[in-house]
């Protein structure tokens, strides 16, 4: 059959762990280990045997060297017995045999040891014959009567001692293994059989009977209806309860709906402000370019807002970035063409002409001076 591993790993509430440090100098300590697995006692209400005893007379040793284990283990390795325990009316390891490793569990309990905490002690069992005791029956076993139900390994196999921070409860079988990882255990069983469904034992004289639905029906119709109306009130609060979480999330999902818009009415409004923000310091940009390089230029100050229209500013403003070195370079041009033209008119005979602009208060007269100038200029060559 299978069991629990956990139902295989037996702790005694009346085993008990000491450890004694014989000096071997004035720094060096000798650490000793005195440890019970077992008292020999009884061990009342375990959760799978019940009420359980291991008749001394039935150990077995099949090996000279026995692990010592952390909460059964075998990632938590603190010593191991260099020698078969002694069956004395109890299960004890000779301390005298007891090697302790260099680990680091080790050296955890020999610390929490010295410090005076309580450790106990625990049984890697592996039961050959058992022998089960019915309710209001008994059986002697270690010189004490068992009564049922319970259960005695009569034949058993010592496989590993164990240091524990707890004693035997029926808490204790989560405490080592899953309690839904199972052995296979191959033994013999006297007694009632009943007492085992492969999962569990229970406690009285008879097995479960199994019955299927269409049985149940037969037999306890009224009982099915019982459950089918309880089963029915149970969904129905489920639905409620599913019915107002889907409401309650569409009112959210409305509200956070109406926020994200919000949100992205406000997210296009600062795009634009950063937009107009971004053409502004562009235009400033160029106008502090342009008059940075005009005032240092030949050209008359009256003549500078003509040069500025020569350069466009949105030619240089594209996808909301100014190329500030091209219009620079741009307005340096545009003021030598205009410094050329002003070098070329002066030097006509005598002429007060200035080139592209004519310093006089209206644009366009200076501009008629100037066509009239070229004319006569043209006349006296001819």
């Amino acid at each position: 059959m299978k069991i629990p591993k956990a139902a295989l790993s037996l702790r005694d509430p009346g085993a008990a762990t000491s450890v004694l440090f014989e000096s071997l100098g004035e720094t060096e300590r000798q650490p000793k280990l005195d440890m019970t697995v077992y008292s020999g006692k009884i061990i009342s209400d375990h959760w799978w045997w019940d009420n359980l005893a291991l008749d001394l007379s039935g150990v077995v040793f099949d090996t000279d060297k026995f692990p010592i284990l952390g909460e059964h283990s075998v990632d938590r390795r603190i010593a191991f017995s260099n020698g078969k325990p002694i069956v004395n009316g109890s299960i004890r390891f000779d301390p005298d045999k007891i090697v302790f490793l260099d680990t680091e569990y080790a050296e955890s309990f020999l610390k929490d040891a010295a410090k005076g905490f309580p450790y106990q002690a625990s049984a890697g069992t592996r039961p050959l014959s058992v022998e089960r005791v019915n309710p209001g029956a008994s059986v002697e076993v270690n010189g004490m009567a068992l009564k049922g139900p319970g259960t005695v390994f009569r034949k058993w196999l010592f496989k590993e001692g164990s240091i524990c921070v707890f004693g035997a409860d029926r808490k204790s079988k989560t405490s080592t293994f899953n309690e839904d990882e199972m052995a296979a255990l191959d033994c013999e069983i006297t007694g009632d059989h009943g007492f085992f469904n492969g999962s569990q034992i229970k406690t009285g004289t008879k097995g479960v009977d199994k019955m299927d639905l269409k049985e149940l029906k037969e037999k306890h119709a009224d009982l099915v209806e019982a459950l089918r109306n309880e089963v029915k009130i149970e969904v129905s609060a489920v639905v409620d309860g599913l019915r107002a979480d889907i409401a309650a999330f569409k009112e959210e999902n409305t509200t956070l709906s109406a926020d994200n818009k919000d949100l992205a009415k406000q997210v296009v409004s600062l795009e634009a402000a950063g937009k107009a923000r971004d053409l502004k310091d562009a235009e400033s940009k160029a106008e502090s370019i342009f008059a940075e390089k005009i005032t240092s230029s030949k050209v008359p100050e009256k003549m500078h807002a003509r040069v500025q229209r020569g350069v466009a500013f949105n030619d240089f403003f594209k996808d909301g970035a100014f190329d500030a070195a091209a219009f620079a370079a741009a307005v340096d041009a545009e003021i030598k063409d205009w410094e050329t033209d002003l070098g070329d008119v002066a030097s006509v005979q005598g002429l007060g002409a200035s080139g592209r602009g004519v310093d006089c208060g209206n644009e366009e007269k200076a501009e008629n001076d100037l066509v009239d100038s070229m004319l006569n200029i043209a006349g006296q060559f001819s």
